[in-house]
C-alpha cells in the first residue's frame, strides 16, 4: 500500500476532545512533531458538554489507581492553567473555592461525617471539615432553611471545560502542533507495526498515533485487533442566572450539582441516561433538575433561563479508560472511553501518553498502569506489559 511521503508525520493524534488536544499539547512540548485530526470540531463531542468539575474526593473509584490517577491530575492542574493562560491567553476560569456538600437531616450529616473520617465537629482530615448549619449560612446563606450542615471539601476545583480544551490546542499549536479536519477510517498496519492513518483525504504517514476520538474510539480499536465497544451515557445541563444568588463554592448533593461560572451563572447537572447516543435536551430531562435545584435553593424558582445542553459519555465495559500502547501494534496508542471524569483525567492521561510515546515513563514512585491498557480486552496477561507511571 502506497502512503502519500508528502504527508508524512511524527505523531498523530486523533480526536480534538480534551485528552486529544491534551496528549497532542504534551507531545509537541516535549519536542514531538505533532498532527491532531479532528473530524468535527474543538470540544465538539462530551468534553464541551461537560460541567469542568476535578472532584476526585466526590466520586467513588471502584478501582484504587484510578483513583491515585484522579487526585494527581488535580494536582496538576492549578500550574497546567495558569502555564496555558500565559502562554495563549485563554481564561480557563479555574475555581479554588472547593465543593460544599449538604445535608438535609441528622442522619445524613452523620453518613457524610462518617464517610468524610471527619468524627469530631471541628476535624479537618485532607482538606474536608464539617460546616455546621451556622456555618454553612454564613457562608451560602440561599440554602432552604432546614439543612443541619455540611462538608466542605477546599481541595476541589472546577473550571471552563471548552476554554480548557481550546487553550489545550492553542499551547499544541504554539509548541509547532498542526490541526487538519479529516475523519480517520482505520490505522494502516503492516507486520504488526502502524506506519500510517487511512481519512477520508487520503492516507497519511506516521510513526506514531494516538486514538482519542471519543465514542468514535471503539471502531479504531476494533480495526486494530481490539474487540473494544463504548457503552453511550447521555448526560443533561442546564445553565440559569438568578439574580441575588452569588456561589463562589460548587454545590455537590446527592441528586445533583450547581457549579458556579463566569457572568453570574450556575450550572445544574446532571442527567445520566445509559444508552442514549444523541443530544437532544429533553423537557423532562431539564425539569428535573430545574425541580431538584429549587429544592436545595429556593431562590432558583425565579431564576433566568440561559441554556440547556447534553453530550454522550463514553463508557467501557469495566468503567475504566484506555490508556496506553497496543501491545501488537507498534506505534499505536489508546487514550480513550474516560466516561464521566475526561475533564478531570485529562491533565494526567495527556502527561502519561507523552512520557510513554518519549520513553520518558518510568519513576521511582510508580503506579502500575496495567487496569487502563487496552490489551486487557484481548489478553487477560496484559499485565506485565504495562507501564509505570510516576505519581
Amino acid at each position: 500500500m502506497e502512503i502519500n511521503s508528502g504527508r508524512t508525520y511524527e505523531c498523530i493524534v486523533i480526536g480534538a476532545g480534551v485528552i486529544g488536544c491534551s496528549a497532542a499539547y504534551h507531545l509537541a512540548k516535549s519536542g514531538r512533531k505533532v498532527l491532531l485530526l479532528e473530524q468535527s470540531t474543538t470540544a465538539s463531542g462530551a468534553s464541551g458538554a461537560a460541567a469542568g468539575m476535578l472532584a476526585p474526593d466526590h466520586e467513588h473509584f471502584a478501582n484504587e489507581t484510578l483513583k491515585r490517577l484522579a487526585l494527581r491530575s488535580r494536582e496538576l492542574y492549578p500550574s497546567l492553567v495558569r502555564e496555558l493562560e500565559e502562554l495563549t491567553g485563554t481564561p480557563i476560569g479555574l475555581n479554588c473555592s472547593g465543593f460544599v456538600t449538604p445535608a438535609l437531616n441528622a442522619e445524613s450529616a452523620d453518613k457524610l461525617r462518617e464517610e468524610a473520617g471527619l468524627f469530631l465537629p471541628d476535624s479537618l482530615q485532607n482538606g474536608t471539615e464539617w460546616w455546621d448549619s451556622v456555618r454553612l449560612r454564613k457562608e451560602i446563606p440561599y440554602f432552604r432553611n432546614d439543612i443541619s450542615g455540611a462538608i466542605y471539601r477546599r481541595n476541589e476545583l472546577q473550571l471552563l471545560p471548552r476554554e480548557l480544551t481550546r487553550a489545550l490546542l492553542k499551547g499544541a499549536m504554539h509548541y509547532g502542533a498542526r490541526i487538519r479536519q479529516e475523519t480517520v477510517i482505520k490505522p494502516v498496519i503492516v507486520s504488526g507495526r502502524l506506519v500510517g492513518l487511512e481519512t477520508d483525504q487520503g492516507l497519511l504517514a506516521c510513526e506514531q498515533a494516538v486514538i482519542a476520538s471519543g465514542m468514535q474510539s471503539g471502531e479504531l480499536l476494533r480495526a486494530a485487533g481490539i474487540e473494544a465497544s463504548f457503552e453511550p451515557v447521555k448526560g443533561e445541563i442546564v445553565a440559569v442566572r438568578a439574580a441575588g444568588i452569588e456561589l463562589r463554592h460548587t454545590v455537590y448533593a446527592h441528586d445533583l450539582y450547581l457549579v458556579p461560572k463566569p457572568k453570574r451563572e450556575l450550572w445544574i447537572g446532571a442527567t445520566s441516561l445509559p444508552g442514549e447516543n444523541d443530544t437532544r435536551v429533553s423537557v423532562e430531562g431539564v425539569r428535573s433538575l430545574l425541580n431538584r435545584a429549587a429544592a436545595w435553593f429556593p431562590g432558583l424558582e425565579k431564576a433566568e433561563l440561559v441554556s440547556a445542553w447534553a453530550g454522550v459519555r463514553p463508557k467501557t465495559a469495566d468503567g475504566l479508560p484506555y490508556i496506553g500502547p497496543l501491545s501488537q501494534v507498534e506505534g499505536l496508542f489508546a487514550a480513550a472511553g474516560h466516561y464521566r471524569n475526561g475533564i478531570l483525567l485529562a491533565a494526567v492521561t495527556g502527561d502519561i501518553v507523552s512520557r510513554w510515546i518519549t520513553g520518558a515513563l518510568e519513576g521511582k514512585l510508580a503506579c502500575d498502569l496495567a487496569p487502563f491498557s487496552p490489551d486487557r480486552v484481548r489478553n487477560p496477561s496484559f499485565a506485565e506489559q504495562a507501564g509505570q507511571y510516576s505519581v
